[in-house]
């Protein structure tokens, strides 16, 4: 395979020796997916592109490792931030590139490497062009970074991970850890009445007993849905979506459920629309993540449509599913609300490191993740169990305890959202053994999540109303 043009001539430049490597993509595979079964992540080299008021800069450091910003700032004495997606796109096409390049000569900002770099025998660089990478030698990689100035800024990425679906935690022992050391609270109750996190709301208490009565039906929950004019506009709103295709106009919550949501559908929706209104979304979001209330209306649609493909006999609760669809990232909320100078933090480092999940960026910097908040605080309200487990092993495809299946739908759905750049970190490949556990076919599953993307002016809509009601 051909390199782009300006990666060669980047290279001859350097008076670099390399070799070209072509991965053989197929039309189903992405290039991340291959290459992290191809090639070891403490192999592959990335570059980073930062910014402040003095300038960009770009930093080096292989995909294993994330960029420590609070340390790189502090030793050079600059207010780094990542830059936004845009302006890396337009930096790409600038040079007649597919992808980022991962060779430092083709700008003119000035090169940070880590140290790891440095020492490596030889290490796979992006090409620019999908599919194509340039492999360099010891000799080669020193030469290639010459001019650039060492740091150790990197931090491996394993080395970091919160615990495993397999280790043995204690949340609320994490959660408690985490507040003493970041807030002046001072821990002398049970932990729900020191965070100070506002009550369930009075609706989603409501829905919630309405779900356990055996004798609730249409009307009761018509009327329940109904006391709130701007859930009943939602509920209705959902319900009028091309998504369903219903035949004629809805013209009320009663008409939603009976025509076109059902009972389930409806109940769980309310509850998660209600509960998302409970805290305030934060203000300072990162640049390269999808917005809170996007990602809520797109999980929650990706997971029905996944439920959809699972065998009937082994199909967990639709309603369930679709409510830890809508509920995945609450835990953002309730970080907002406790840590919001940290948040503030973690969405910075988010943002310089676009490759690095989220979670390990949390636990690295407060101890905690969004996904064990979540749990923690729906446990102590009394949810579903089932929503419970969803939330907390959302990112954990290894997970086989009670209520698996739920989360990995979810983390199915993550998934396939992160494969389209929506959502929130890198997308990981999908264990062929948890959709043959599942019986999900994978063409099957293609292409009934095809549904989204045809829909999806019509979902950014949706999403859009409930941001605005917020």
């Amino acid at each position: 395979m051909n390199l782009p043009i300006s990666a060669i001539k980047s290279l001859e430049l350097s008076g670099v020796h390399y070799t070209s490597l072509n991965l053989d993509l197929t039309e189903s595979d992405s290039p991340t997916v291959v290459m992290q079964s191809t090639i070891a992540k403490k192999q592959h080299v990335i570059l980073v592109v930062l910014e402040d008021s003095i300038g960009k800069m770009q930093c080096a450091l292989t995909q294993d490792c994330f960029i420590d910003l609070t340390l790189l700032c502090e030793t050079l004495g600059r207010n780094l931030k990542g830059i936004e997606q845009v302006s890396i796109t337009k930096l790409v096409h600038s040079f007649g590139l597919e992808t980022m390049c991962g060779l430092p000569g083709l700008t003119n900002y000035p090169c940070i490497v880590s140290p790891q770099i440095m020492q490596a025998d030889q290490l796979y660089f992006e090409s620019g062009k999908s599919g194509a990478l340039i492999k360099l030698d010891k000799k080669n990689i020193q030469l290639l970074f010459q001019g650039a100035q060492q740091i150790p800024f990197a931090k491996n990425i394993e080395q970091h991970m919160p615990p495993s679906a397999n280790a043995i935690t204690d949340d609320e022992a994490s959660i408690t850890k985490a507040v003493e050391s970041f807030t002046s609270l001072r821990i002398k109750q049970r932990l729900e009445t020191t965070l100070e996190i506002p009550p369930m709301p009075e609706t989603s208490r409501k829905v919630i007993q309405l779900r356990v009565d055996p004798d609730a039906g249409v009307t009761e929950l018509a009327a329940l849905v109904e006391t709130d004019p701007s859930l009943a506009a939602q509920v209705v709103s959902w319900a009028s979506s091309p998504f369903y295709a219903a035949p004629g106009k809805i013209k009320s919550v009663h008409d939603a459920v009976i025509r076109v949501l059902g009972f389930d559908l409806v109940i769980n929706l309310a509850l998660g629309l209600s509960l998302g209104k409970g805290l305030e979304l934060p203000n300072d979001g990162a640049s390269n993540v999808t917005p809170y209330w996007k990602q809520a209306v797109y999980c929650a649609t990706t997971t029905e449509l996944i439920c959809r493909q699972i065998p009937k006999e082994q199909r967990p609760a639709p309603g369930l599913a679709y409510l830890s669809g809508l509920l995945h990232n609450f835990g953002y909320l309730i970080l907002g609300h406790i840590f919001p100078p940290h948040l503030s933090l973690v969405n910075r480092f988010l943002e310089a490191n676009p490759h690095v999940p989220l979670q390990v960026i949390e636990y690295y910097l407060i101890g905690v993740t969004r996904e064990q908040l979540a749990s923690w605080l729906f446990n102590s309200w009394h949810m579903p169990d089932e929503i419970v487990t969803a939330l907390r092993w959302q990112n954990s495809p290894r997970y086989k305890g009670e209520f698996h299946n739920y989360a990995n739908i979810l983390f199915i759905a993550n998934q396939t959202l992160r494969s389209h750049n929506l959502g929130s970190g890198p997308a990981e490949s999908i264990p062929p053994e948890m959709l043959e556990k599942l019986q999900i076919d994978p063409q099957e599953l293609h292409l009934a999540t095809q549904k989204i993307w045809d829909n999806i002016e019509h979902l950014d809509s949706i999403a859009k109303n409930l941001s605005n009601g917020t």
